[in-house]
């Protein structure tokens, strides 16, 4: 099948619909062609919620800046500009025919073309490579790309090891997108994702970074990197001595059912069996933005995990465990003590621990030096001195945290005194 008439506007959201018209009537008033291609009308054909649009067309990135009001010329040389219509952004990319690749990355040259097959058929994978009009209602499938969702097979278009070769990211994108489709490999694809290792080396770790950022909030994290281990791509981005084997139940089921908030959380997750082992500078290395390296490190040492695992949970520990988290990570600490308790002990135990912690919000009940009623100017008042002070308040915390309402001026000066 190539061409199929098939209306799948209705599944297309209306604001994306109504700018879609828009684009594609003038394109076509000017004399231009123009398609949805990529990954929205994948996740079009699939039942899969549609956040942008990705347009191919004929005309050339000059045409289209005269052609539409608000265009922001994203990559000019590869023939990639956004348009805003209706508050919509939209990528919209000339036909291209790209020539050799020499660095793994990107063609040496691109070439526009006049044709759709031939943007098509340059593309990575067939599921990539479906095309429609939402004017004429019109499906083009040059590659047998619904076919291969329904069959939910993982394939390239074209030789698997010239794509391969092209792009040595095109790899790790396709264990991204048969985990988080659910699709399996078709057996010479995986076989030139393992032959080709030597490309993926080239590229970028912010490359990788972004294809790993792209799974925080799919529930295939666990299949995403277990393709690729199986592969050997995970060894190229991340130390092997790190790379959690993948078969212990502990060190897996935060992975497969966790759910993470941040990459701080995420890569902990991943980690999790050499956490003691885990440095800010192996996140670094890997591109990670550093309040998420340092977040993971945080999590590392959660004193509220610490808590919860050592059973003795009660307002005084609560307090005690909370002024150690700095309060912009407190939910990420709590996160994590829920996931624990969902993955791995499967008890209620951190249901009563986080009940406890909003109880104690909710009553404002002091849990830092700063909630204190006393600072160190008071205690110098009644001759505290040097180390003594940090001591004095620490003694103070300590206090009311077992009785709350001692936090009073008089009545802490009366204690210390």
């Amino acid at each position: 099948m190539i061409e199929q008439s098939l209306d799948l506007n209705e599944k297309i959201p209306s604001r994306l619909l109504k700018a879609a018209i828009k684009i594609e009537n003038t394109l076509i008033d000017a004399g231009y062609k123009a398609y949805l291609v990529g990954g929205s009308i994948r996740n079009i054909r699939l039942g899969l919620p549609v956040k942008d649009l990705d347009y191919t067309t004929d005309a050339h990135p000059e045409q289209l800046k005269k052609l539409f009001k608000r265009v922001v010329p994203v990559s000019i040389e590869l023939g990639t500009v956004v348009v805003i219509v209706d508050c919509i952004s939209s990528e919209i990319t000339t036909f291209r025919s790209d020539n050799d690749y020499t660095d793994g990355r990107r063609p040496n040259q691109v070439e526009f073309s006049k044709t759709l097959q031939e943007d098509v058929i340059r593309r990575d994978f067939t599921i990539n490579g479906l095309a429609y009009s939402v004017t004429q209602k019109l499906l083009i499938d040059y590659v047998s790309g619904q076919q291969d969702l329904k069959s939910k097979v993982l394939r390239t278009i074209g030789n698997p090891f010239d794509r391969f070769n092209e792009d040595g990211l095109r790899s790790v994108r396709g264990c991204r997108f048969a985990a988080l489709l659910e699709l399996s490999i078709e057996k010479t694809t995986e076989e030139a994702m393992k032959k080709t290792l030597d490309v993926s080396k080239l590229v970028a770790k912010e490359r990788f970074y972004d294809e790993w950022k792209k799974t925080l909030k799919s529930k295939f994290k666990y299949q995403f990197w277990a393709l690729l281990s199986s592969t050997g791509l995970a060894n190229i981005f991340v130390d092997e001595t790190k790379i959690p084997k993948l078969n212990n139940l502990e060190d897996t089921q935060l992975l497969k059912y966790g759910r993470p908030i941040s990459m701080g959380m995420y890569a902990l997750y991943l980690f999790w069996q050499n956490r003691e082992r885990l440095t800010e500078n192996d996140l670094n290395q890997l591109k990670f933005p550093k309040k998420e390296s340092r977040l993971a490190i945080d999590l590392a040492d959660s004193a509220l995990l610490k808590l919860y695992l050592s059973k003795k949970i009660n307002n005084f520990e609560i307090k005690k465990s909370l002024s150690r988290i700095l309060p912009k990570n407190l939910r990420f600490h709590i996160r994590l003590v829920r996931d624990y308790d969902k993955c791995i002990r499967k008890s209620n135990v951190s249901r009563k621990l986080i009940m406890s912690i909003r109880n104690i919000f909710l009553r404002k009940e002091p849990i830092h030096l700063s909630d204190l009623a006393i600072n160190g100017n008071d205690l110098m008042g009644i001759g505290y001195k040097g180390k003594e002070i940090k001591d004095a308040l620490l003694k103070a915390q300590e206090k009311v945290w077992a009785e709350p309402a001692v936090n009073q001026r008089k009545s802490l000066i009366a204690y210390l005194s």
